[in-house]
């Protein structure tokens, strides 16, 4: 407990110390603390700054901290929940993996970590898509499931061992078949339903901006070990940002369309869907990635470092 508190502690008192260039604003949840540890170690990896490196290892700390001993993450207190806590343990893994891709954290226990958080999702992924990809499933949940693997199974790549290499490939076979099952559940334009597909009963048929780009950006991942598969997937990633494009409004994306073809007043859609675009360029789609505004919103600062380079190569 004392080395828990420790490593919080630690956490929460360096990142002031590093603010020596561009930060984001960040709510201190497990999702905030992950993607502001992404854009870190995105900006560590294309400038070699030691004080984004720094960055990214006080941000990995928290997450470390507060991994479960199932291997996953839950929302901290005041933090919004996703179902069954997917998101906050989708992102915890694809920020430790990205993390140890970089050299930023390395080492035995952060290489257990990693597979038990690799553990964890695969576990959650078997369970929400034992139904199959057409009924209950949200294009969100399974884009973010599929990129945490997907960075899982490079991580494990990289570790010895011969029971670590099976861990990377079932970690990649899960991955592709997720991928896959995005590409079924992708409508002929190119969109995604929010909600469950085919359902008799009930079934979301509005279509977010955030939901898109989650869903696309696991397509977008899972090209970068599809082998053959590569074109399809990016395929299905420039048809979903083609099709969101009609989203587009001025200054940012609407929040949701909805099936009369009208959208919402708001752009609330614009942070997410532009690191979805930003993403998918980076993981070579043929993409316009629209002007991205400099101010300090998180998802934001995430999109520019991920064109800063192709940082996915």
């Amino acid at each position: 407990m004392r080395k828990v508190l420790a490593l919080v502690l630690l956490s929460l008192l360096s990142i002031p110390a590093v603010h020596g260039v561009w930060e984001p604003a960040v709510d201190g949840g497990i999702k905030g603390t992950a993607y502001a540890a992404l854009y870190n170690i995105n900006m560590y990896k294309t400038t070699g700054s030691v004080v984004h490196r720094e960055a990214a290892r006080s941000r990995v700390a928290l997450l470390l901290a507060h991994q479960e001993r199932s291997g996953g993450w839950r929302a901290l207190p005041g933090e919004p929940s996703s179902t069954y806590s997917l998101l906050e343990s989708a992102m915890g893994t694809w920020a430790l993996s990205e993390a140890y891709l970089a050299g930023v954290i390395e080492g035995p226990e952060a290489e257990v970590a990693i597979l038990r958080a690799g553990d964890k999702m695969l576990k959650e992924a078997s369970i929400i898509t034992a139904a199959g990809y057409r009924v209950g499933l949200k294009p969100n949940a399974l884009g973010y499931a599929t990129v945490a693997l997907v960075e899982a199974h490079r991580a494990a790549g990289k570790m010895d061992g011969r029971d670590t290499a099976l861990k990377a490939r079932r970690y990649r076979l899960k991955a592709l078949e997720m991928a896959d099952g995005l590409l079924d559940m992708q409508n002929p334009d190119g969109s995604w339903y929010d909600g469950p597909y085919h359902s008799p009963f009930h079934g979301w048929r509005t279509v977010s901006a955030w939901y898109q780009s989650m869903a696309w950006s696991g397509l977008a991942y899972a090209s970068l070990i599809a082998g053959e598969k590569k074109e399809g997937y990016l395929e299905g990633v420039e048809k979903g940002v083609n099709w969101t494009a009609r989203l587009r409004g001025d200054g940012g994306y609407h929040g949701v369309y909805y099936q009369n073809g009208t959208v919402s007043g708001d752009l609330l859609g614009g942070p997410m869907a532009l690191q979805g675009v930003a993403i998918a360029k980076s993981a070579g789609a043929n993409v316009e990635v629209p002007p991205i505004p400099e101010d300090q919103d998180l998802h934001l600062g995430l999109a520019r470092s991920f064109l800063d380079v192709r940082v996915l190569e």
